[in-house]
């Protein structure tokens, strides 16, 4: 460059740097093109000291040297990527879908713009459904009713058995595994994927377990926030950090460590909660609407469902679309758009079921599960599963 500014005429030094300009502009435009954003590039430009003759036109000055690494989100998401590998070698049938996107270091720099407006190939607003399985109380009292529960990232299922004061455990085909008996009654179950815990509900304090196989064992317990106890069965639910608890007149957003960090009125019977990894939302019941809320507890939408009841269980699918179970028809769910412009009653084919109570997406098939308000009728189902899809052809 000394080269250049000593010998060079003032036409050729403005001619060298527009040049250098272009170039400058095209390789950085060609770097972020081809990283999209998702390396850290470095363009350093080296020109000759010396220049051994100069032309009326320049066509090239010196070349251009670029450095790419990783960044930070990049390196820690692929370390993910290897582990879920490693998982996935050693148990074929393993899905990781909750696991790796709730857990994965790149989730705060995801932007999703819009929801998918469907559910894997359909239009889930437009699905009907198909019973794969119905589950009655073989093995189990008489009385069993499912209140709330939670998939395992393997497919496992943990379900809250109200009545009996036990947690009863699935495999990933719905058979069942297990019971755990507890000393209090449990409402409602979540899994937090990033902490590696169960989050058990019950109606006298929010208990952590961990669960190792089939077993569980148990962690720790904490008592309710004040004046947060609840007359009916509700719902917690968690996302990265939060616990969402629902009680008869607030929704309650905790730490991990169960201290509160926010507080949401409501009023209504039963107040479950149900999360949204993928758009990173969640909804609870107020009265007779449904509230659906950013992560901050900032309302995006309420939906009013009119004469339904009462509003039990809640389930996002991956679209973000909102299912319930509810007083008003024998065997249905009802369903709200991911943008709370549409609603409808699903009809549960062939479903046996008395009644919806809690309802509950796989976090990584087109199935919903449905338990039974009222035990003890219609050949004893507990529970039925339900593919979702395109099945009017």
């Amino acid at each position: 460059m000394t080269a250049i500014t000593e010998r060079a005429s003032p036409r050729h030094l403005f001619v060298i740097q527009e040049q250098l300009k272009s170039q400058i502009t095209s390789h950085v435009h060609e770097a972020k093109t081809v990283i999209k954003d998702f390396k850290e590039t470095k363009v350093k430009l080296e020109a000759e000291d010396a220049i051994l003759k100069i032309a009326n036109s320049i066509l090239s000055v010196g070349h251009i040297i670029e450095n790419e690494t990783s960044s930070a989100p990049v390196q820690n998401a692929l370390a993910r990527i290897e582990e879920n590998i490693n998982i996935l070698k050693q148990k074929p049938d393993v899905s990781l879908l909750e696991d790796s996107v709730s857990s994965s270091d790149m989730l705060e720099s995801l932007i999703i713009s819009r929801p998918l407006e469907d559910v894997g190939s359909f239009d889930s607003m437009t699905a009907t459904t198909r019973k794969l399985k119905s589950v009655t109380n073989a093995g189990l009292w008489r009385d069993t009713r499912f209140t709330g529960g939670t998939y395992l990232p393997d497919g496992r299922l943990l379900l809250a058995d109200n009545n009996n004061g036990q947690i009863v455990k699935y495999d990933n085909e719905y058979n069942l595994i297990n019971t755990h008996q507890l000393q209090n009654y449990p409402a409602d179950i979540a899994y937090s994927a990033k902490h590696k815990v169960v989050l058990v509900m019950t109606h006298k304090d929010i208990q952590q377990y961990t669960i190792n196989s089939d077993d569980l064992k148990y962690v720790s317990a904490s008592p309710f926030p004040p004046q947060s106890r609840s007359t009916y069965p509700s719902g917690i639910a968690v996302h990265d950090d939060t616990i969402l608890l629902g009680t008869d007149n607030s929704v309650y957003m905790l730490a991990i460590d169960e201290t509160e960090q926010k507080r949401i009125p409501r009023n209504g019977l039963f107040s479950y909660v149900a999360v949204c990894i993928e758009l990173g939302r969640f909804c609870y019941p107020h009265e007779n609407k449904v509230a659906c809320c950013k992560m901050d507890g900032t309302e995006i939408f309420r939906y009013c469902i009119g004469n339904i009841g009462c509003i039990r269980g809640l389930s996002f699918d991956r679209s973000g679309s909102i299912y319930m179970g509810c007083d008003r028809l024998s065997d249905a769910v009802h369903q709200i758009s991911w943008d709370g412009q549409r609603g409808r009653d699903l009809l549960l084919d062939q479903s046996y079921i008395n009644k919806s109570f809690y309802v509950m997406y796989h976090p990584s098939e087109d199935m919903l599960l449905v338990t039974a308000a009222m035990p003890g009728v219609y050949n004893n189902v507990k529970f039925g599963v339900f593919e979702l899809g395109d099945f009017t052809k």
